[in-house]
């Protein structure tokens, strides 16, 4: 039942992105015309679903740079397809089976500290199932922020101004 609770709140809190004329992208809040001109969209977003659907690639594009360099640094010796979709309880999650990695089209509008470390807490799943013990450890090896990171995910700040 806890973790029924922690999922809808998530689920909730993961819904509710700011749209208008301004938005964020990569922690920058950025107008939409400065979006367009600055990323070489095709046009400028209508919608968040327009914006999603004009920024999949450039979030693609980011998160399968992340993997090929963390996978390089913790010596994961197999490729992994890199997809995003529309995800409404997660940020993101590791496919043994299918050697794929999906992560969540929202995190277009989060910092690139903060994409990467989601990227190597999907990663870490390479090596240890769940999140006991272990996981943290390895986990923390490779991003020794990942507990600031991830309460700045959950909390929705787009912005991360520890570097």
């Amino acid at each position: 039942m806890k973790n029924y609770k922690s999922l809808l709140r998530l689920q909730k809190k993961t819904s509710t992105v700011p749209f208008s004329d301004t938005t964020y992208i990569f922690g920058e809040e950025k107008s939409l015309n400065d979006i367009k001109i600055k990323y070489n969209l095709k046009e400028v977003p209508t919608s968040l679903e327009h914006f999603y659907a004009l920024t999949k690639k450039l979030l693609l594009s980011h998160l399968e740079e992340s993997v090929k360099h963390y996978s390089k640094i913790m010596n994961i010796p197999v490729t992994y397809k890199v997809r995003v979709k529309r995800m409404k309880t997660r940020w993101g999650s590791n496919s043994k089976h299918t050697m794929s990695l999906s992560f969540n089209e929202k995190l277009i509008h989060f910092h690139p500290r903060i994409i990467n470390a989601l990227v190597v807490h999907e990663l870490v799943h390479y090596f240890v199932n769940g999140h006991g013990p272990k996981f943290y450890k390895l986990l923390e090896k490779y991003e020794p922020n990942y507990k600031d990171l991830d309460r700045v995910l959950k909390e929705q700040c787009y912005e991360y101004n520890n570097e």
